[in-house]
């Protein structure tokens, strides 16, 4: 898993495309169930691409990301730092808006 995918994903494209489709999707109430609702379609599309990724952030297996072991060529890439809070910040609410969160992965 690559850090540069969810950096593409999230930051790629036209500013005012991404405002309206990905950072804040219209959810009006008379949308809210539809297949039209821009929210419910970031939601989908997000869960389908990068569930995955946070799966893998919350069990610690994307930490490379954010860690540095001293080296030069591993030194933390600010990169890998904002891809992770996007994972599990936005990502995260896009993939469970409407489900519960298990307790264990709550507590994480």
């Amino acid at each position: 898993m690559n850090f540069e995918v969810v950096i593409d994903y999230w930051f790629g494209g036209d500013r005012g495309t991404n405002y309206k489709k990905k950072w804040f999707p219209s959810s009006s109430a008379s949308s809210i169930g539809t297949e039209d609702s821009m929210q419910m379609a970031a939601d989908e599309e997000i869960t389908s691409r990068f569930e995955e990724y946070l799966t893998h952030a919350l069990d610690n297996n994307l930490n490379h990301w954010i860690s540095s072991n001293g080296s030069e060529d591993s030194a933390m890439s600010i990169d890998g730092v904002i891809a992770m809070i996007i994972v599990v910040d936005q990502f995260s609410r896009h993939i469970y808006r409407y489900r519960k969160l298990s307790a264990d992965a709550a507590e994480r």
